[in-house]
């Protein structure tokens, strides 16, 4: 629905998806975490819980293309993630290019700005905010 909303139809989720997913196994690989979930859900049944684990470590994995912009990685408003995350909360920040790189964090204490494009309804964590 949000996808049709912005009239972006079946290309963009399909690419989407895609993008996530390789993220998901570069992560997979770099840290021997758990295996991804290539199961595709049905829009009722899509969740706020992390993508993979390491031992005790939830790992939320989000994805951005290297496009000339700043690298930057955007979540729902209302994701307990950006609101209240726990110790067992971290972040992998992959960046997929050439030479693709990751930020691996906690959640716990990460800053979201506003988006660029003032319409969105979404919070970002921009790669210049990152302390590292």
């Amino acid at each position: 629905d949000e996808y049709q909303r912005r009239n972006q139809y079946e290309s963009k989720i399909i690419k989407d998806i895609a993008q996530g997913k390789a993220a998901e196994i570069m992560v997979h690989k770099a840290l021997k975490t758990s295996y991804p979930d290539f199961f595709i859900y049905d829009k009722t049944k899509k969740s706020f819980e992390a993508d993979l684990y390491l031992n005790e470590k939830k790992i939320h994995v989000k994805s951005c293309k290297l496009n000339g912009y700043c690298p930057s990685w955007v979540f729902q408003p209302n994701d307990p993630l950006t609101i209240d995350p726990d110790k067992k909360e971290y972040l992998a920040l992959v960046v997929l290019c050439n030479e693709p790189y990751m930020y691996f964090i906690p959640a716990i204490g990460v800053e979201y700005h506003p988006p660029r494009k003032k319409s969105l309804n979404k919070k970002c964590i921009y790669q210049w905010s990152l302390k590292t």
